[in-house]
């Protein structure tokens, strides 16, 4: 999984130039066709991990997404303050890639072994922890790890400055702070789910989980309580028929043969809490179904 892991990181790169790899004293041809290729965007920077953090933390203030691989009980335990105050204060775009998980490095004695850097982890504000299975899913958290559709949608309509940068949490930070009362922020959300909708990928995963339910006659239940129109929006756009748009441009009911699913499609107003609320049942070949 860690050669998938970093192979990934290479064909991010060619795909994004905002990507840049920083290891740790790792072995000394890791990544050597990306170091040959981008050797602008390629960082070995020997046993320093704190510095490794604080360094990821500056490039991502300088527009660049930065991928970060140290042995996991360095990343963590060691780089524990940096990580906290450099990354999470900040809300950066910072990825960091933890090899040698749990008792993978116990030769190496205690130092070496990670057994509690997801409990320890978790308790960061603003931090996702993932542990994928296997290197499959590996790719596909690899490929999620690059959405910036918030990102993108908000610079082009002029909401946040060409120089910005940061994942959904930081744009919605910057937007709630120049309007208090959610206007920025909302108008945003209404363009990446309604006009601006084509922005947004496909969740790694989704397809195939869709595929398995059509082979195995599992019945498929789409539900949501998304705002119908959307807000401070002059086209009035209905967010439910340009979600059941866009899934339909990315054959969820005609290429992948997924309209032979049952689906229904459910909406319904938001109500306190989200609670289960009722919704009406409707095919895809519907025209007023919403999702």
């Amino acid at each position: 999984m860690r050669k998938c892991s970093l192979d990934m990181v290479h064909a991010l790169a060619r795909r994004d130039g905002r990507v840049v790899f920083i290891g740790s004293n790792l072995s000394p041809n890791l990544l050597g066709d990306m170091k040959k290729e981008f050797p602008q965007r390629y960082y070995m920077e020997g046993i320093s991990e704190a510095n490794v953090v604080g360094m990821a933390a500056g490039m991502a203030l300088e527009g660049y997404i930065s991928y970060v691989n140290i042995i996991a009980t360095f990343l963590t335990r060691r780089c524990y303050a940096q990580v906290a105050v450099d990354l999470c204060v900040h809300v950066l775009p910072v990825r960091l890639i933890g090899n040698g998980g749990g008792y993978v490095y116990a030769p190496f004695g205690p130092t070496h072994r990670a057994i509690e850097d997801i409990a320890i982890m978790r308790a960061l504000p603003d931090m996702t922890v993932t542990a994928a299975c296997d290197a499959e899913e590996m790719t596909r958290l690899m490929e999620a790890s690059l959405d910036q559709a918030f990102l993108e949608v908000g610079k082009d309509e002029g909401l946040l400055p060409a120089s910005f940068q940061g994942n959904k949490i930081a744009v919605k930070r910057a937007l709630l702070a120049e309007r208090r009362d959610g206007l920025l922020w909302q108008t945003l959300q209404g363009l990446v789910y309604g006009r601006r909708i084509d922005a947004a990928s496909l969740f790694d995963g989704a397809a195939d989980f869709l595929a398995l339910c059509q082979q195995r006659g599992t019945e498929v239940l789409v539900v949501s309580h998304k705002t119908e129109l959307a807000h401070h929006d002059p086209l009035s756009t209905n967010l439910r028929h340009a979600a059941l748009r866009w899934m339909e441009a990315r054959g969820l009911f005609d290429s992948m043969g997924l309209e032979r699913i049952d689906w229904a499609l459910l909406t319904a107003p938001l109500t306190e809490g989200k609670g289960p609320c009722e919704g009406s049942r409707r095919g895809p070949s519907d025209s007023d179904a919403g999702i």
